[in-house]
């Protein structure tokens, strides 16, 4: 480009640019001048307020115990959203950590039990069938007959239908519908839910049910007379038909009595309040559908 056209260009360009800072600067007046009036009273008023405190010690007081207030207010409003902001951060931190104690346990456990019984080398697993995914409660009813819980967690997840759900303090349920993001399961308080479990003691199993009245408390029903249970024995899971892991907590016996059969009377407090549940895990099986093949095909239908 020749020097002519680059000389003509930069004097357009200069021009432009003068003449909107002289059009900006124009505007601004204009602005100041309509409104000379108000600027004038919010100036004189700023002054009087100034001389006020300035030079009147009752005034200055005042002044400085008001900023001094809306100054600690304000400091204890961003403290508190600090803190809550970094407790959110520390409670998901935790809750990571919790989900892999969790699963290094259950992983432990389950290794534990298959030692007990000898095998093969070959065929023996470090690793449990066993996989817990975190999740949360984003509905639920706890005081009809029959209570569900949905849970925002789905095949995406991992999810499958079958699968218990636990929280911190014992089990909670099973699932029974799976959409890709979401689960329903039907709540330990669901008069239909039945869940294999047994003494931690002496280990007989028998089935969980809940009765439809009191919210912390079920039924175990098929315990043998001759079993030695006594109250306030712990109530776990057992591993039978894959749906919670062995030894998750229930409860504890709360009162044992003869029924006049074969089998014991039993109330269990069940350890898991409901009313304030959060954050639970979702348990699954890896080869639970295989074993529910299998037993269909051989088990036969009463």
């Amino acid at each position: 480009m020749p020097h002519a056209d680059i000389a003509h260009y930069s004097l357009f360009y200069t021009v432009k640019v003068t003449n909107f800072a002289t059009a900006t600067m124009r505007n601004l007046l204009l602005l100041i001048i309509r409104f000379k009036v108000t600027l004038i009273w919010l100036g004189l008023s700023v002054l009087s307020v100034v001389i006020s405190v300035q030079y009147n010690r009752k005034n200055n007081e005042t002044f400085h115990n008001y900023t001094s207030v809306t100054s600690s207010y304000l400091e204890n409003t961003r403290a508190k959203f600090m803190k809550r902001y970094y407790t959110r951060q520390e409670n998901e931190a935790l809750r990571a950590e919790n989900l892999r104690l969790r699963q290094e346990l259950m992983n432990k456990n389950y290794h534990i039990r298959r030692l007990s019984f000898p095998k093969p080398p070959d065929t023996l697993s470090l690793n449990s069938d066993w996989t817990l995914i975190p999740a949360r409660v984003v509905n639920q009813t706890i005081h009809k007959q029959y209570n569900f819980i949905s849970i925002n967690a789905g095949s995406q997840d991992g999810v499958a239908k079958g699968d218990g759900v636990i929280s911190a303090q014992g089990i909670v349920g099973i699932v029974i519908a799976v959409s890709k993001n979401y689960c329903v399961a039907a709540s330990i308080l669901n008069k239909n839910t039945k869940v294999r479990a047994k003494t931690s003691v002496e280990g007989s199993v028998g089935i969980l049910e809940w009765k439809g009245d009191k919210i912390n408390t079920a039924k175990l029903n098929y315990v043998p007379t001759h079993v030695l249970i006594q109250p306030n024995d712990i109530v776990v899971t057992s591993s039978y038909a894959n749906i919670f892991p062995d030894g998750i907590l229930i409860g504890r016996l709360k009162d044992v009595q003869k029924s006049g059969t074969n089998f014991f009377d039993i109330n269990v407090e069940l350890s898991t309040n409901f009313s304030r549940l959060t954050d639970v895990y979702i348990t699954h099986h890896r080869t639970r559908g295989e074993l529910e093949d299998i037993e269909k095909r051989i088990i036969p239908h009463e």
